[in-house]
């Protein structure tokens, strides 16, 4: 069975509404109901499903970025750092190549935007 919001507020005792504000840390739940729905995550393996808070929210926490080639390390340094910065805000990146031509370049980026990337690195 797949662990939901609603599987852990049934298990906490608590509505689905109550778990949500304590996955996004809001200030509204008793400490003590935080950490009985903590710990009912946690016994049930529970994993956020991105795909689920990204329709809710209509935000997807991931940027793209297209570069001309991952032949060249001359790359690597700026993707290793641009997502090392980018997950400390809780957003991932999805990279993909150009191999140096324009139309490609237009093309992936569409692509990108389409697989939902919030903003592009060219």
């Amino acid at each position: 069975m797949t662990t939901t919001v609603r599987v852990i507020a049934k298990a906490a005792g608590v509505s689905h509404t109550t778990v949500s504000w304590v996955r996004n840390g809001s200030g509204k739940v008793r400490e003590s109901t935080r950490e009985r729905v903590l710990t009912e995550a946690a016994r049930l393996n529970y994993t956020p499903h991105h795909a689920a808070r990204a329709l809710a929210t209509r935000r997807t926490q991931t940027i793209g970025a297209l570069i001309p080639t991952m032949e060249s390390s001359l790359f690597a340094p700026f993707i290793g750092g641009l997502e090392n910065a980018l997950a400390r805000y809780g957003y991932a990146l999805v990279t993909a190549t150009t191999g140096f031509d324009q139309a490609v370049e237009a093309q992936r980026g569409q692509d990108l935007i389409g697989f939902g990337a919030e903003a592009l690195v060219v």
